[in-house]
């Protein structure tokens, strides 16, 4: 799991640091910086998902670009940023720092990669890069080897995977990071998206609009265990009147899926509605609920604006849920809020994991207070 990330000129931040537990809280008012957190650990995943840089920040056919291009990815008037992220090592003993920084001037391309495996007695640096000239990188390994890398555009991390290394550490290491970073899924979900049939799919998309395709595509045992979890779950969050949440195939092929609820709102009568009659905080507890139970086992859960569409009561028990199935299934969980108030209710186990999100005012880059 990813232990914190570190932002070093990224968007609106100078020099930030982000550490991340089972449930960690950010707050803030609008255009605070917020959104540009949860895009550096984005763009992260998208480059050890194996996208070049430009296609990181520009975006493609197939996923959009990150707010600002390319041109506001650095805090003004650079042209580089660097991220960092510490990832615990799955066998217990120490951990791996990850730094990467990135030119948003043409060409844009990686500057520097660094990883390091850290342990309370020393530090071994696994790898490092520098450029080198004729469009090349120059890759120093763990163990003294040297090899230089015609890819400009691939983060080099990417690059090493899929190669059978003399240095078990290495190889480790970067098996590792590029697995915590990989399943790393920022989730904004658009409950008008979520009203459409979709087709069946293998991942949930940050907008939430193929949920009803992912459950479909369950095994049927697992299926039948999230949506009996989504049920009971939707009954605590909405006043006991949504007794059954499913999906189901649609159209004579059965390569479609919609959602389906059956609400009581008098005793004994039910009735049955589509996504289409579903209300936006309905279709969000949907999404959000779906997400965690259905991504990878010790993977990142990151959500925005989760009291979006919500009742300031539904949010607070909603936080509850999520941290508890969060530890049920050893998901880590980052949400953002805009509403103080929902501090309230928090508990004093649970105020250390809030950070406030907030403008310097001599300097108008973001900050990172810890509540």
């Amino acid at each position: 799991m990813i232990k914190e990330i570190r932002f070093h000129n990224w968007k609106s931040f100078h020099q930030a640091t982000l550490p991340l537990t089972s449930l960690t809280i950010l707050m803030g008012v609008n255009a605070s910086g917020k959104s540009n957190a949860l895009e550096g650990l984005e763009f992260l995943q998208r480059v050890a998902s194996g996208k070049d840089i430009q296609s990181a920040l520009l975006g493609t056919d197939t996923f959009p670009a990150l707010r600002g291009d390319a041109e506001w990815a650095t805090r003004k008037p650079g042209t580089q940023f660097t991220l960092s992220v510490s990832v615990e090592n799955p066998e217990g003993i120490g951990f791996y720092i990850y730094d990467l920084s990135v030119r948003t001037a043409p060409p844009l391309q990686p500057l520097a990669e660094t990883l390091t495996y850290v342990n309370q007695a020393e530090q071994i640096v696994l790898f490092k890069t520098e450029l080198a000239v004729h469009n090349a990188v120059d890759i120093y390994l763990h163990g003294d080897t040297i090899i230089t890398s015609q890819n400009l555009s691939t983060v080099v991390i990417v690059q090493l995977e899929n190669v059978l290394w003399n240095s078990p550490l290495l190889t480790t290491g970067v098996k590792t990071v590029l697995q915590a970073l990989r399943t790393i899924l920022v989730l904004d979900p658009i409950p008008a998206n979520l009203r459409a049939y979709t087709s069946l799919s293998q991942t949930l998309k940050s907008d939430a609009h193929n949920v009803a395709g992912l459950l479909i595509n369950l095994p049927e045992a697992q299926k039948n265990a999230v949506e009996e979890t989504l049920s009971r779950y939707l009954s605590e969050l909405l006043a006991h009147t949504i007794r059954r949440v499913w999906a189901e195939p649609v159209g004579r092929f059965g390569i479609d899926a919609m959602l389906y609820c059956e609400e009581e709102w008098t005793q004994g009568s039910l009735t049955l509605m589509d996504a289409r009659g579903m209300s936006d905080g309905v279709l969000r507890f949907v999404a959000i609920l779906t997400a965690i139970l259905t991504q990878p086992l010790g993977s990142q859960l990151v959500i925005e604006q989760v009291d979006t569409n919500l009742h300031f009561s539904q949010v607070n028990l909603l936080l509850h849920i999520l941290q508890e199935l969060g530890q049920q299934r050893h998901i880590q969980l980052l949400v953002t809020i805009q509403n103080p108030t929902l501090l309230n209710n928090l508990t004093l186990k649970e105020l250390p994991q809030v950070f406030t999100v907030h403008r310097d005012k001599a300097t108008g880059t973001s900050r990172l207070t810890q509540v």
